[in-house]
């Protein structure tokens, strides 16, 4: 297929030529090299790369507009390296001024660029993880269907486009995706999760809210300042709570269950007359948000504008 003179543009009869191509793409799979080819009347040999590069993408993105599918088409920049008859006889500028095709039948492979999660970061065992395939492709055009496995369930599969799943132990666990077309070509994607704790010990500063009248509060004035011990089992968690002098173990009087929601919320405190920070009957609760590593927790409780918790660093071994 030739270009007029120094022009990448599409002429009347390439673009015939051109939806011939894309109805004889339609009928077979395959993929297609579309090379671009210069005569040696350019400036520089890079001119002639960067004419030629031009010419190939031109007709790729006419057959793209046609409807063939990106993925079944590559360019290659030849320049004036091949050229197809001598320039020094007539119209052989004209006869190296060209666009070769080649056609290489058969199935392709489907692509699957990375396989994203969310949320981010290290998860509980409550996180509820969401994976999907990113840039999923097949050149051919095929239904995909796709199977899931992870490191956790000893080859267990699943299916669907997108999974949802929770991991109900700690440790670290890699999820893998593979997309299969109708011939059986596959391509596969991988990512891992990390599931950790809250177990140890935790600084908490809270900044108090204004004092309400009906408060009784002992220590007065209120703690800004708490040590929180936790100790997490499965979506609950229990320990205890210091501040101004006064100790108090959580949850009290009964088990607060689910106090860990999805993806990385803690509730923990104490219940009525069981909160030594207020004479009345009232709760005290934290409720935090654990940051990617599971080091920080910000958030609020009944007594704190806001709060923030930092893990405490275990004391290095002598």
């Amino acid at each position: 297929m030739y270009f007029d003179a120094d022009s990448a543009s599409l002429n009347a009869r390439a673009r015939t030529i051109l939806q011939q191509v894309s109805k004889q793409l339609t009928e077979q799979k395959g993929t297609l090299l579309i090379e671009g080819h210069t005569p040696g009347n350019q400036a520089t040999a890079q001119a002639s790369i960067n004419l030629s590069d031009k010419m190939a993408t031109s007709v790729r993105d006419y057959l793209v507009s046609l409807g063939v599918r990106a993925s079944r088409l590559q360019t290659l920049s030849v320049g004036s390296e091949r050229p197809q008859c001598a320039e020094d006889v007539a119209g052989g500028e004209a006869a190296n001024r060209r666009v070769e095709f080649a056609f290489r039948s058969g199935n392709s492979t489907p692509t699957i660029a990375s396989l994203r999660r969310t949320p981010a970061g290290t998860g509980l065992v409550v996180t509820e993880f969401t994976f999907t395939p990113a840039a999923v492709d097949d050149p051919d055009g095929d239904a995909l269907t796709y199977t899931w496995t992870t490191s956790l369930d000893g080859g267990q599969k699943d299916s669907g486009t997108i999974l949802t799943k929770q991991f109900p132990q700690t440790g670290r666990f890699t999820v893998t995706v593979t997309a299969t077309d109708t011939s059986g070509a596959s391509a596969s994607a991988s990512t891992q999760v990390t599931i950790g704790s809250l177990d140890g010990v935790w600084d908490i500063t809270c900044e108090p809210k204004p004092q309400q009248p009906q408060v009784q509060q002992a220590p007065s004035p209120f703690p800004r300042e708490f040590v929180a011990t936790i100790r997490q089992d499965g979506a609950n968690v229990t320990g205890t709570i210091s501040g101004g002098g006064l100790t108090q173990s959580f949850p009290a009087p009964a088990s607060l269950t689910n106090s860990i929601r999805s993806p990385r919320q803690v509730s923990f405190g104490v219940e009525s007359a069981y909160n030594v920070w207020d004479r009345r009957d009232a709760d005290f609760y934290f409720s935090l948000s654990a940051d990617d590593a599971l080091q920080t927790m910000t958030g609020t409780s009944q007594y704190c504008v806001s709060a923030r918790a930092v893990r405490r660093r275990a004391a290095a071994a002598k």
